[in-house]
């Protein structure tokens, strides 16, 4: 998988139009991950939870020093969240 198939700007915002649109660079990596079964999903509110891993940072240094998990959800209409 390619890291980022999406034109970002200088911060790591995906420019290209679509589900992730507006959204950092390195989620559409983390839905993927999701979506293979990586990570958590909660019933209640609807939001995947994937952790961070080491190698995860190397691909994306935008991720926060801190950043443990990355948490998202996609809404009806299929455009997808970071919370």
């Amino acid at each position: 998988m390619a890291v980022c198939e999406y034109e970002c700007d200088e911060q790591g915002r995906i420019t290209s139009p679509g589900k992730f649109e507006g959204e950092m660079c390195y989620l559409p990596y983390f839905y993927d991950l999701a979506m293979c079964g990586e990570g958590e999903f909660d019933d209640e509110d609807g939001t995947f939870t994937v952790d961070v891993e080491p190698e995860d940072r190397e691909l994306f240094p935008q991720l926060a020093a801190d950043q443990q998990s990355v948490t998202m959800y996609e809404s009806e209409s299929g455009f997808v969240y970071e919370v």
